[in-house]
């Protein structure tokens, strides 16, 4: 099953190469196979590490059967509360929400009457269908790192005419953080005379300096000379990062793949998502990140990316969940 799911997202991902209408799925789709892929290697091989990893997820299972209760209410709250909210043309949306909360309420009182009547064999049973889910996930984390290994090799592109390089943060005292530092100093690395730099960041909560305003002082700072560095001064997003940047392209008459983007590797799985919905066919160049902010920024990431593809992820959880009791019963 899983093998035919990672070979249909792969097969939508091949797909966006001759229909630019599947364009905007190419990169999710990639993502997705390899979630799958690796999903099928943990449930159908038993090697060291592939068994040590199950384990550990059955054991994430087994507390899940404790706390998930709870965490499947509050999602049974949420979708109810958007099938209220929709308009009575969206019949087949509402039908969706209502189906996502019988499924959930079946689920939890199956697993509290089986804590409370301490009935083992279903008791084990729910392990199972949890831990399903927990496979789900700890295989797109793998997937995800892997992806994010994979942009880290930053395979040398040839006939770049312009370095964008994405905003980050920048305190209140106007300094910038260690991540886009490493960002521009990598472009002061990448540039040569036959490009220029484009700095794109806008302004954050109250201060009244951009990001990209001061990221072209950094990098003036640095060597680059002033009429070399284009200011993106509005985007507060990394979606805005790249709409925006790219008006600035086309007044220059570079195009997209023309273009490498600079950021920090954990960073590039969401922004080429980003690129691939607004059609743009950008390269990446991953830099590195200090390995006390590489946890913090990995897993920050990784839920920002959870949560731009939450249907997919939703699907998935509902899957896993309905497949287990069919199993169950």
């Amino acid at each position: 099953m899983f093998y035919f799911i990672s070979f249909s997202f792969f097969l939508c991902s091949l797909l966006s190469y001759f229909l630019p209408s599947f364009r905007r799925y190419r990169t999710v789709g990639y993502f997705f196979a390899l979630t799958t892929f690796l999903m099928a290697l943990f449930y159908h091989y038993d090697g060291t590490a592939i068994y040590i990893f199950r384990y550990f997820m059955f054991l994430i299972g087994g507390l899940s059967v404790i706390v998930m209760p709870f965490l499947l209410i509050l999602l049974m709250m949420l979708g109810w509360s958007r099938s209220r909210e929709l308009e009575n043309d969206h019949h087949l949306k509402k039908i969706g929400y209502w189906l996502i909360v019988i499924v959930l309420l079946t689920i939890i009182f199956i697993t509290i009457t089986s804590i409370m009547t301490r009935r083992n064999f279903d008791i084990y049973l729910l392990i199972n269908i949890y831990t399903g889910v927990a496979i789900f996930f700890g295989s797109s984390f793998l997937a995800y790192l892997g992806v994010t290994i994979f942009y880290h090799l930053n395979l040398r592109q040839a006939g770049i005419k312009a370095l964008l390089v994405l905003g980050a943060e920048v305190d209140d005292a106007g300094n910038i953080s260690h991540n886009l530092k490493q960002r521009l100093m990598t472009a002061r690395d990448l540039y040569d005379s036959s490009k220029i730099i484009i700095v794109s960041g806008g302004l954050v909560k109250s201060r009244e300096v951009t990001e990209a305003q001061q990221m072209k002082a950094f990098l003036m700072k640095l060597g680059i000379p002033e009429q070399e560095i284009y200011r993106e001064d509005r985007a507060t997003s990394t979606y805005e990062n790249l709409l925006f940047s790219q008006k600035i392209l086309t007044s220059l008459q570079i195009d997209a793949s023309e273009t490498l983007i600079v950021s920090n590797s954990f960073h590039l799985l969401r922004t080429h998502y980003y690129a691939d919905y607004l059609n743009l066919n950008f390269k990446y160049y991953g830099t590195s990140t200090s390995w006390y902010l590489l946890p913090f920024s990995l897993i920050r990431e990784y839920v920002a990316l959870l949560l731009l593809t939450k249907e997919i992820n939703f699907g998935f959880t509902m899957f896993m969940l309905i497949a287990g009791l069919i199993q169950l019963y």
